[in-house]
């Protein structure tokens, strides 16, 4: 058992007169006897506080029977007490189990109410992302919060950040009735037992009503790397999009000073990390034209391998950069900085880094969850080709590192979103081409498309398994990134609900 107080004491000083305040966080309990009587043991709990002014002050409370609070006595030796707390016993586990009973009972009425978006409201990336059709954006702490108005706070917030742990902030409500037309009444229009579902036909309210419809959201490629399918039949890097790096004094200068730092480091064991990261980008900064996006991701790696070495430098694990690596890496850092942010695209990436900020616990949420679809990824040699699990192992290897970690996190998440995106344009070119039919949750080939595209079929069928077989990881990773992966939110909320 443990004793519980309330309210505070207020005690006169008895040569001063001050009046002293003490709170029941002030006390610690100690049980100091156990006698049995009539009813069962009688406990004594006795708190002693040495007061700076006051001294020594005591508080005993009996327990008798067991469980019950009896009676107390205080001792505030020469001085006045005005005020004392008031005194009860609980049962810890009882109270633990009270209050989970209270946060759950709020997070049960929430989801009653309230549900993640791509369950029924429309997306268009044109219009900036959902169509609140259904009313919202609701917030589960207004919601909560104004509902449970008598409750106390910090079971209110344990509540909300119970509804917010897949990373979902703005919700849509529950569906009412009169949210759709009727059902259809007549038998011969529902589909028969075992048999493929009916083509979903599109709702007048224009929300996303078939598995077609949700793979039509797939947002446009904007800046960044884009993934489709090869000629070796894998989903795999094809191009970058985006602004080029103006051909100019700045580029000549970064290119020249990428290959004087691979020079010196090329004569070392010491620094292979730094060296690959330096090769990369010389890769990219030599390409014609040296798209922004590609420079932009190489950058952010390249400084986590330079900060991850000097770290290790400093505990002794590596030994320093020779010669003058170090300044060197100081003039390429800044080079790179002025050529990213003297472009629109750059810029604008700099900028959708900082929105990755996020608190601790979501940083390790979302840390976990980009490592998880990058393992995905990386263990699916037959749908992703050999250059998109490499950059798969190095988003997830850079993920949370560096002195910037939301850029790293920016950074790995922009290049597995636009991999998925290119296993859903897969998938989506097979179905709408007829290659493919949905039957359940799954896919089959087409007579027409076995014969006339079989590479196409099996890679869509491949990326289509893909999908399904890791709905989870992709859910909670299309939660945490960002708008921009609402189509995958909707297919995900699909696939969930059919199984």
């Amino acid at each position: 058992m443990s004793i519980d107080v309330s309210g505070v004491a207020r005690i006169r000083h008895a040569e001063n007169g001050t009046v002293y305040t003490v709170d029941p966080d002030e006390l610690d309990w100690d049980e100091v006897g156990n006698e049995e009587r009539g009813m069962g043991a009688e406990v004594t709990h006795v708190a002693v506080v040495e007061h700076s002014e006051l001294g020594n002050l005591n508080w005993t409370v009996w327990e008798y029977p067991v469980g019950t609070y009896n009676n107390q006595q205080t001792d505030v030796g020469r001085h006045t007490l005005l005020e004392n707390f008031e005194f009860g016993v609980s049962d810890p586990d009882v109270a633990a189990s009270d209050r989970e009973a209270r946060i759950q009972a709020m997070v049960d009425w929430f989801f009653e109410n309230f549900e993640d978006p791509a369950h029924r409201t429309p997306y268009e990336t044109a219009e900036g992302g959902y169509i609140w059709i259904w009313g919202g954006p609701y917030d589960a702490a207004d919601e909560i919060g104004s509902n449970f108005s008598e409750e106390d706070q910090e079971l209110i917030d344990e509540a909300v950040e119970r509804v917010q742990h897949d990373g979902i902030f703005d919700w849509a409500p529950t569906e009412k009735p009169g949210d759709y037309e009727p059902e259809r009444d007549d038998p011969e229009d529902e589909p028969g037992d075992g048999q493929p579902p009916v083509e979903d036909e599109e709702e007048p309210d224009g929300r996303v009503s078939s598995f077609e419809d949700i793979l039509a959201t797939i947002p446009p490629e904007p800046s960044g790397p884009l993934f489709d399918r090869t000629d070796q039949a894998r989903i795999d890097l094809v191009d970058w999009d985006g602004a080029a790096a103006p051909d100019g004094a700045l580029l000549s200068a970064l290119r020249e000073q990428t290959a004087e730092l691979i020079l010196q480091l090329e004569g070392t064991n010491g620094h292979q990390a730094l060296l690959h990261a330096l090769i990369r980008y010389s890769d990219a900064v030599n390409a014609v034209p040296a798209p922004i996006p590609r420079l932009y991701i190489e950058g952010v790696f390249l400084e986590n391998a330079a900060a991850q070495g000097d770290r290790e430098i400093v505990a002794g694990d590596r030994p320093p950069l020779p010669g003058s690596v170090p300044s060197g890496l100081a003039s390429l850092h800044h080079l790179h900085g002025t050529l990213i942010m003297s472009t629109p695209t750059g810029s604008a990436m700099v900028e959708a880094a900082e929105r990755y900020r996020a608190t601790p616990k979501d940083q390790d949420r979302l840390n976990q969850s980009i490592k998880e679809v990058a393992q995905a990824i990386r263990d699916t040699p037959v749908v992703f080709g050999p250059v998109a699990r490499q950059l798969a192992e190095q988003a997830a290897s850079n993920v949370g590192k560096g002195e910037r970690p939301a850029r790293s996190n920016h950074a790995a998440s922009l290049l597995l979103k636009r991999m998925l995106a290119g296993a859903g344009k897969v998938v989506k070119f097979a179905v709408v081409a007829g290659l493919l039919t949905v039957v359940g949750d799954g896919l089959a080939a087409t007579g027409a498309g076995v014969q006339a595209m079989a590479a196409v079929t099996a890679l869509g069928e491949a990326a289509w398994s893909f999908l399904v077989g890791h709905v989870d990881a992709l859910r909670t990773f299309a939660a945490l990134v960002g708008s921009d992966l609402g189509w995958l939110r909707q297919l995900t909320a699909w696939l969930l609900s059919r199984r």
